[in-house]
């Protein structure tokens, strides 16, 4: 199954979560609480699953989906189904120590120590413990409406009472064993381990603080508030280890950058198009920020999400305030992230910066959750300019830069529109603060306001359609994830539209709904972007795959094949450029062009500033030059073995070519020769003995005995002499097989061999004139052998088409024993059968005859 197995866990992974939350609602759990639950066991669950694919020989991926599928299989205690809730005990136990595994065996997913074996088995003991000790005492249905469980028989002894504090001291427990040992770990890891330790260490850290207000409760007896921003660090912990799993993968795309910046002129050429791929930076470089502006810039995002969650959870009047703090960290700061990523990574673009400020900008919008009338008149007078930026950043994604006029008028008309929101506060509106109004007219104000929504709406609607213009009629996207964003920007786009128009038109019950929808979707793009980039590094990271695949002299095809896993582009083609022969050809040998395939592009490779091939790929890989150049660079490396190769390939097959003419030559000149006999020298033979005959004819009987009797020797001589004349045109070419065809010229044969021949089939297909004469000829010295070296043995002849090919087998039941011989009629056979790119056997086992058995190439059609 390999990689695949995770694609088709997923399905059964949606499936458990869903039962598992609706079963958290079925204990009237709080929506918050079912959110919470939902988002971290997804978050393990398909970190886990995409670990597992990336890396399915390492444990980690395996490991974290199973913690995601036990979280949910915990919740299944309130399940109203009978003995499902006393299994959910199970899965809480496993989830246990496969998270206490994960922390001591990452990021290899094993355990590389006694101590750590010792430990994961105590805490997996007393997880098992804890377990059986709730399974006895704890009846779900004393916590909701689900069915009793049978194994509950102690529910009602004093020791159900004391469950809550073994639960605490089994949790205190495992934190006490587990955290020094991660320290321990960090510790006296090297450098370079440690970094990739830094999740571990945080999951000890987060697994001493869940524990903590439960044990500073049930030690003081007080009631401390939970750590409200826990939940949304256990949604990041499995993030993070995915990251750290995969930076050894993308690492690798280091090897792609360290071929890239090697010194040498690299001139990409694609179509007829030709741009100088700037390979080390000079004059004009796009600014890059650094390391300290990426800090800051991400320290302040951090700042306005913890701003956002607190005034999330100051709002009045809100049933599900981590809903809100989720899902406005969801709208803002996965943009201030992706773009973030997006600036460092590709700092010619504009579009990393562009994302920043629109996450930046979409924050300012949530002030009017304050209760400042100043902060909230900031919050309303932004509050259309998100969508307008939104819009912004999907019409001018890859670049960054509006490809149109229509794409720009649409985005200046979307800034000018949502700057209509200050003269509409000016105006003054119903329900708003005051702050800037200067002349009230609530009317015109709402009036405007009105306009607003229907001019966005509009626009909404005109950027959905160039988007939908844009993928119907652009080059097919290679990569999945760009044609997922593109319809991603689409969707968002629409469900903007949807809630400009609840608000034109006051559908107010709808409201909060649909921006709970739109937030939810709008955050998905960045998302969908960041993996797009993750896959692109994933594939840069190929190159030095690539480079580990070839080894030192890869052969065309190997070097063929492993260019186009390190593309992931299955069409990707070598041709080779040959100095001597003036010619390209692929690699098997055969004459091409870069430009044959259609759709498709060629990006030259260079050895010594020198053209030697071209990568012929799909023309969907222009828009990634830099991974074309890493990749053409990396075969230019190992390509001199190849092409000698092709090379010696291409002569062969010249070599063959010029065998087939001379054969097709001499079987021209055979059958002209034959020709000329018949109606030449053949007829005046002919003639001559006819000639004979009546001078013969004229001599009266007894009157001259001895001119008869030299007359008669003469006709005899002619007679003999045109039937060696015949023979002789035979040989060079039979007339029969002209005439009658294969089948017709095996039976003559079949008939004039001196040895008994049984013709059990012959093909009645008119094939090509060389195949029928290699055919022809291959039965004739077949059967000569048989009747020099067999004179007593019975042959049998079969010729048939089978696959595209005449099949001509001929045996004997002689005594066996032939083999081939240097200068033999065989070596002439074999010759002639290669010459016309067919080929022969000889099995002969002495005492049990001998078969010749030969194929040719029978051509696509038969003649009439």
């Amino acid at each position: 199954m390999g990689p695949r197995l995770p694609f088709l866990m997923l399905p059964l992974v949606l499936a458990v979560a869903a039962v598992a939350e609706a079963s958290l609602a079925n204990a009237e759990v709080p929506l918050d609480g079912v959110l919470t639950d939902a988002a971290s066991g997804l978050a393990f669950s398909l970190a886990g699953l995409i670990a597992w694919q990336r890396r399915p020989r390492n444990r980690v991926g395996p490991l974290m989906t199973g913690i995601g599928l036990f979280w949910f299989g915990g919740d299944l205690l309130f399940a109203p189904v009978p003995l499902v809730g006393p299994l959910s005990l199970a899965a809480q136990a496993g989830a246990r120590l496969l998270f206490a595994w994960l922390l001591l065996a990452f990021p290899a997913g094993r355990l590389d120590s006694q101590l750590h074996r010792w430990a994961v088995g105590l805490i997996g003991g007393l997880a098992v413990a804890l377990a059986a000790l709730q399974l006895v005492t704890l009846d779900p249905a004393t916590l909701c409406s689900c069915p009793s469980s049978p194994f509950a028989f102690a529910a009602d002894w004093p020791v159900a009472s004391q469950v809550g504090d073994a639960s605490a001291a089994v949790g205190m427990g495992m934190t006490v064993i587990l955290v020094p040992l991660v320290v321990r770990r960090v510790l006296t890891a090297s450098p370079a381990a440690r970094r990739s330790l830094i999740p571990v260490l945080a999951g000890g850290i987060f697994s001493l603080l869940s524990v903590t207000p439960d044990l500073v409760a049930r030690l003081s007896g007080t009631n401390p508030e939970p750590i409200t921003w826990l939940p949304i660090v256990w949604v990041a912990l499995p993030i993070g280890f995915l990251a750290v799993l995969l930076d050894a993968r993308m690492a690798r795309g280091a090897v792609a950058d360290l071929i890239i910046d090697l010194p040498s002129a690299a001139w990409v050429e694609s179509g007829t198009r030709s741009e100088a791929a700037t390979v080390n930076a000079g004059a004009g470089e796009p600014w890059q920020p650094g390391a300290w502006t990426m800090l800051g810039i991400g320290l302040l995002g951090l700042a306005v999400g913890l701003t956002l969650v607190i005034l999330a959870f100051g709002r009045s009047g809100v049933e599900t305030p981590f809903l809100w703090a989720f899902l406005a960290c969801w709208v803002s700061l996965t943009y201030v992230g992706a773009g973030l990523v997006a600036w460092r990574r590709r700092p010619e673009s504009r579009l990393g910066p562009l994302m920043v400020l629109a996450g930046f900008v979409t924050s300012i919008n949530f002030l009017w959750w304050t209760s400042n009338d100043a902060l909230v008149t900031i919050g309303l007078a932004t509050q259309f300019l998100p969508p307008v930026l939104f819009l912004h950043v999907f019409l001018a994604f890859p670049d960054g830069r509006l490809r149109s006029r229509l794409d720009l008028a649409v985005v200046v008309a979307g800034y000018l529109t949502a700057a209509l929101t200050i003269p509409s506060l000016m105006l003054g509106i119903d329900g708003e603060p005051d702050v800037l109004v200067v002349v009230r007219a609530p009317e015109v104000g709402g009036l405007i306001l009105q306009i607003q929504l229907a001019l966005l709406v509009g626009l909404m609607l005109a950027g959905i359609t160039v988007l939908v213009w844009r993928r119907r009629t652009g080059p097919r996207p290679l990569r999945p994830a760009l044609g997922w964003l593109v319809d991603g920007f689409a969707v968002g786009l629409l469900t903007i539209a949807v809630l400009l128009t609840a608000g034109f038109f006051g559908w107010e019950p709808l409201m909060e709904p649909l921006r709970m929808a739109t937030f939810a979707f709008i955050g998905l793009s960045p998302i969908v972007f960041l993996y797009g980039l993750l896959q692109a590094r994933l594939v840069r990271a190929s190159v030095g795959d690539l480079l580990l695949d070839m080894g030192t002299n890869p052969g065309p095809v190997r070097l063929e094949e492993v260019a186009a896993r390190a593309l992931r582009d299955p069409s990707v083609s070598i041709v080779y450029w040959l100095q001597d022969l003036g010619e390209w050809t692929d690699a098997r040998g055969e004459r091409t062009a870069p430009e044959d395939a259609e759709g498709h592009s060629s990006t030259p490779v260079l050895r010594d500033g020198v053209m030697v091939a071209a990568l012929r790929h799909d023309a969907a890989l222009d828009d990634e030059p830099q991974l074309l150049l890493a990749v053409a660079r990396a075969v230019g490396l190992a390509i001199e073995n190849s092409q000698l190769q092709v090379e010696l390939q291409a002569r062969l097959a010249d070599v063959r070519a010029s065998r087939a003419r001379i054969v097709e030559a001499g079987d021209a000149e055979r059958r002209r020769l034959e020709r000329d006999l018949h109606d030449g020298a053949q007829q005046r033979l002919v003639a001559l003995s006819l000639a004979l005959r009546r001078a013969h004819a004229r001599i009266p009987d007894g009157s001259d005995a001895s001119l008869a009797a030299s007359l008669e020797d003469a006709s005899q001589l002619v007679r003999e002499a045109l039937e060696e004349l015949r023979e002789l045109a035979r040989g060079l070419h039979p007339a029969i097989l002209t005439e009658a065809g294969l089948a017709g010229a095996v039976a003559t044969l079949a008939a004039r061999s001196p040895v008994p021949v049984e013709v059990v089939h012959v093909t009645d297909d008119r094939l090509p004139a060389e195949v029928e004469a290699g055919a022809y000829f291959f039965v004739s010295e077949a059967l000569a052998n048989v009747a020099k070296h067999a004179a007593g043995a019975r042959a049998r002849v079969r010729v048939a088409r089978t696959d595209g090919r005449l099949e001509i087998e001929v045996s004997d039941d002689g005594p066996g024993g032939a083999s081939w011989r240097p200068g033999s009629g065989l070596q002439g056979l074999e010759d002639r059968m290669a010459a016309i790119g067919g080929g022969f056997e000889l099995r002969s086992p002495p005492g049990r005859g001998t078969t010749l058995r030969g194929w040719i190439p029978a051509g696509a059609a038969a003649r009439e």
